[in-house]
């Protein structure tokens, strides 16, 4: 009975697959929990920091997959007249180099499911800098492509 309960635990032990470090190193200092730092939508000749006071965004990114959440850390009032704002969503993602390409499957402003963001990866240390091209949509409706760069610091355990 013994040596039943420790080939038990043997297998359990096996059969748990943490996020496992690849060879690249990119997605290696990609993976991890990050918290959105700042938030630039660049049009041409004018820039709006998009990261407002009172916001807080995380995103998670594993070795396939990566979501992220944002809320008003302010509003705690949800009546009608003050939603607080909440956003959410993930999906998988591919990287190629430094190409970093999310494929947003979930999301809780629905009209951008099924898009995909490729961003350039950059990482300094424990900063992440992702840039690249979003489509702005709203309502139903498609918008223009602007650049994003968001700068993001890595979450200590």
């Amino acid at each position: 009975m013994k040596f039943k309960l420790e080939l038990f635990i043997v297998l359990l032990a096996l059969s748990c697959k943490p996020v496992m470090e690849t060879k690249d190193p990119v997605r290696n200092g990609l993976m991890g929990n990050w918290q959105l730092i700042s938030s630039e939508y660049i049009k041409p000749g004018k820039t709006v920091v998009n990261v407002t006071k009172g916001q807080k965004m995380i995103k998670i990114i594993t070795d396939k997959y990566f979501a992220f959440l944002l809320h008003d850390v302010k509003e705690k009032d949800t009546t009608a007249k003050n939603i607080p704002v909440f956003s959410a969503g993930g999906g998988s993602y591919t990287l190629e180099k430094n190409k970093y390409t999310e494929h947003l499957e979930y999301c809780s402003a629905r009209n951008y499911e099924g898009n995909h963001v490729i961003f350039e990866v950059e990482i300094k240390g424990d900063t992440l800098i992702l840039t690249g091209m979003e489509k702005i949509m709203g309502n139903n409706t498609v918008g223009e492509n602007v650049k994003l760069v968001e700068k993001f610091v890595r979450i200590k355990d």
